[in-house]
């Protein structure tokens, strides 16, 4: 769903069950290092790894400087460089949440819907990342806490791979670095042009309720000294 008409390639990636990781970040070292570990471990895992860089939203001066640095110095992964297949995809994924929304579907329970906040909010962030195994994704990350688990994937993989194979161990290894990041908890943001957004959302990280602050943006209540008087009602 995330790139059916969109980009054929991942698409036919996808039917021949290769490990692929989608990415964005508006940060230009990042992308360096993150798709140079990304391939190193691949081939010491002999996986069939293929990458793409999505980019992110709303940010496409940010994006356009990524782009270059990816043609210029031949960075090992494919890229979409028309703006409007990266606005496209985002406008997708907003798509699928708004349409829980308006049919009241989006619930706390609701795995699909989580992620997709998941998503928007490392988007917000610093940049996000998706591991999968052709159609099923194994991790739906933060980019900083990917990078560094792909950093120490050699400890990793002789810890746990050759028990748990490649999937399971990069997941645990994530999971392990998110939980002890001092990563701010979920923000994003709704733009009101997609139709009816609903008056209270959890944080799909710690599922506590979050806060709706001006413009439509969703901060979970982590931040005890937010001040109330911003909250929107």
């Amino acid at each position: 769903m995330l790139v059916d008409g969109i980009d054929a390639e991942i698409l036919n990636w996808v039917k021949e069950e290769k490990y692929i990781i989608l990415y964005g970040s508006g940060d230009v070292d990042w992308t360096r290092k993150f798709v140079k570990e990304a391939w190193r471990v691949g081939m010491a895992t002999w996986i069939p790894l293929q990458m793409a860089y999505i980019g992110k939203r709303n940010n496409w001066k940010q994006v356009q400087r990524v782009l270059d640095a990816i043609i210029v110095e031949e960075l090992n992964t494919r890229y979409w460089p028309s703006e409007i297949m990266i606005w496209f995809f985002w406008t997708r994924l907003e798509s699928m949440l708004f349409s829980k929304f308006q049919l009241q579907q989006a619930d706390d329970h609701d795995i699909f819907i989580q992620e997709i906040k998941k998503l928007l909010s490392y988007d917000k962030q610093d940049g996000w990342f998706i591991l999968a195994k052709g159609s099923r994704i194994v991790v739906n990350g933060h980019a900083n806490t990917g990078l560094q688990t792909l950093i120490e994937y050699d400890n990793m993989w002789k810890e746990h791979a050759n028990k748990q194979g490649f999937e399971h161990a990069f997941e645990q290894h994530y999971r392990k670095l998110h939980t002890s990041a001092n990563n701010p908890c979920c923000r994003f943001t709704l733009s009101h042009a997609m139709g009816r957004i609903p008056d209270e959302l959890r944080c799909p990280e710690c599922h506590q309720q979050m806060k709706m602050l001006p413009m439509s943006t969703f901060k979970c209540c982590h931040d005890k000294n937010l001040d109330d008087s911003l909250v929107k009602t």
